[in-house]
This record gives structure tokens, sequence and C-alpha cells, in this order.
């Protein structure tokens, strides 16, 4: 399917419900969801779990369809950047001709992408770049944080336990 066409506000959205699908089908009844209005503070959704009274911010990565070599490459304003043990990325790429998330996606706390992103300047915007290989063999530094995409709702409750 060419999504080409596709306003970036509506790809933004789709990949959103996705990543929300994931985190409430494999939540195990505990964890809640909630769209925020704006991503002007640099995160999408924030996950809650009941009788937690503590929020884990997620701030989404997307693009539709991998490069060839299945790397992924996005970008984060450093003005989004918070350093804080409740703030993560999660990066994951829409298949366009399934529509769904690819098996494998990236979770990881945000203060380590200003710690480990390079540094590019796009527009006037100082931004931190993340590029990784997302297959089963890839050796970057960024490999301890890929995941199956089944197990991002147990990442975000090993989160909870930790900041409990």
């Amino acid at each position: 399917m060419d999504l080409s066409e596709l306003n970036p506000n509506v790809k933004g959205n789709m990949l959103r419900d996705r990543v929300m699908e994931q985190i409430l089908l494999y939540g195990k009844g505990l964890l809640r969801v909630h769209k925020l209005p704006t991503d002007g503070e640099g995160h999408d959704l924030k996950v809650t779990k009941k009788g937690v009274f503590k929020s884990v911010f997620l701030h989404l990565k997307g693009g539709f369809d991998l490069q060839p070599d299945s790397t992924f490459i996005f970008d984060i304003s450093v003005k989004a950047i918070a350093s804080n043990h409740c703030y993560f990325v999660v990066g994951a790429c829409l298949n366009p001709r399934t529509m769904e998330i690819h098996d494998r996606m990236l979770f990881l706390p945000l203060e380590i992408v200003d710690k480990n992103g390079v540094e590019v300047r796009t527009g006037g915007d100082m931004r931190r770049r993340i590029t990784i290989g997302i297959s089963e063999e890839t050796q970057s530094k960024w490999a301890q944080y890929i995941i199956d995409r089944k197990d991002l709702a147990n990442k975000i409750l090993a989160k909870f336990q930790e900041i409990a």
C-alpha cells in the first residue's frame, strides 16, 4: 500500500494507535494508556498502572517500512529530551503492506538518547540521531534496547517495579 501521500500526523496517529494496542493487549489488564493532546513536551503516551500513582511517558518515533538492511533512523529534538527515569523512547516501524508493527522495536530511556545519540542540526534545531539495525544479528550499541513488540508491556511493567 502506498502511504506516501498520507499526512505525517495521520501516520503518527496510526503508529500511536498500534503501540497502544500492544500495551493494552499484553498488559494483563494492569496498564492504562492515555493519548496526550500534543507532544510539545516530547511525549505521546502516558501509561499508568493499576494501584500505582506514578506514570511512564513514551515518546514515539516511527517509520513506515525499514530500510532494505533493516535499519531504522530517527531524530529527537534536544528540547524534547528529559533526563528522568520515567521517560522512554519507543521506536517502531509499520509495515505498509500489513499495517502491523514490525516484530522488533526499540525501547530505551530518553536519557540514553541524550548521552549516546549522534548530535545533528536540522533546520536550526539541535537533535540527537539514532541509527540502528533491528535485525536479530545486530551488534550495535543499541542492541540491548531492541525488544520483541509483544514484550513492550512487560518492559513497561518492569519499569513500574523500579519506580514504585
